[in-house]
């Protein structure tokens, strides 16, 4: 699971990137500040080239905005889901929590956010990590997710794209009230429609990190929760109301049309030793 998150990661490290190189063009177009330029565009250059180097070192499977196909084949998708739905809601809500203000924090040391604004906007974030980890939790528990593109993300995802663009138009609002409105406005509108997105899956491969080493990415219950959603995201033959792993033991109760087939694929999974259906 956390080879694929490390990838996962990459996308955050690109759009850092992005945002250097965006200051950039605005310290020249807008501040006519040519120095800011020189060192900023560059720098924005390097750090998206890092990001593409992680990309390729990272795992090839994603773990955040996944076709049907892969929950099926890749259990720690599986296992992300029933992390995002089960965790307990004070757990989730805490990992989204500091994962929001991580975000900022990084956005922070790289120059965005002035040494006393930031306390203020590690807070706001967190505030928004943890209500986004309840939001996903509720929808995931009812086996709702965002579609796009025949890709399945978390249901905070529709929640990120609004309000995280419009938390940023307002901090440029109350940061540069001297600024003209147009020009603010062209600006926001050319670079924000993209930002509560590349939050929202930094966001969530930071979520699901933090969960796992909270919960523990083999713990019994990470591994019960991640088969009852492979269960109900994979096969409609199957309905299991409840699921038992100890010592590599698998135990489960339900309706099962194929119950020879459905224990042969959990049979595959490396950390299984032995999985039946009781009666």
């Amino acid at each position: 699971m956390f080879a694929t998150l490390f990838r996962g990661l990459s996308a955050f490290v690109v759009a850092i990137g992005f945002l250097y190189g965006v200051t950039a063009v605005y310290a020249l177009i807008f501040e006519g500040n040519p120095v800011r330029f020189a060192v900023y565009f560059p720098a924005g250059l390097v750090i998206v080239v890092a990001g593409i180097k992680m990309r390729e070192r990272g795992h090839s499977r994603r773990i955040v905005g996944v076709q049907p196909e892969e929950i099926a084949s890749d259990f720690a998708v599986a296992k992300a889901i029933g992390l995002g739905a089960h965790a307990p809601a004070g757990i989730s809500a805490a990992a989204g929590a500091l994962a929001g203000a991580l975000i900022v924090l990084a956005v922070g040391v790289a120059g965005f956010v002035t040494v006393r604004a930031l306390p203020v906007a590690v807070a706001v974030f967190a505030l928004l990590g943890a209500a986004l980890a309840l939001a996903k939790r509720k929808g995931l528990a009812e086996g709702r997710f965002y579609v796009k593109g025949g890709r399945r993300y978390g249901p905070q995802r529709r929640l990120s794209r609004i309000l995280v663009p419009l938390l940023a138009v307002v901090w440029l609002v109350l940061s540069a009230p001297e600024a003209d409105p147009v020009i603010l406005a062209l600006f926001a509108a050319g670079t924000l429609w993209w930002i509560g997105l590349a939050f929202d899956y930094a966001w969530d491969v930071l979520h699901i990190a933090l969960l796992a080493l909270f919960l523990g990415e083999y713990a019994p219950r990470t591994v019960e929760w991640g088969v009852m959603e492979w269960a109900r995201h994979t096969r409609a033959d199957a309905r299991v109301s409840e699921v038992s792993f100890k010592d590599g033991d698998l135990v489960l109760k339900g309706e099962f049309e194929k119950p020879d087939e459905f224990l042969q694929e959990l049979r595959k999974l490396d950390f299984v030793r032995s999985a039946r259906i009781a009666s």
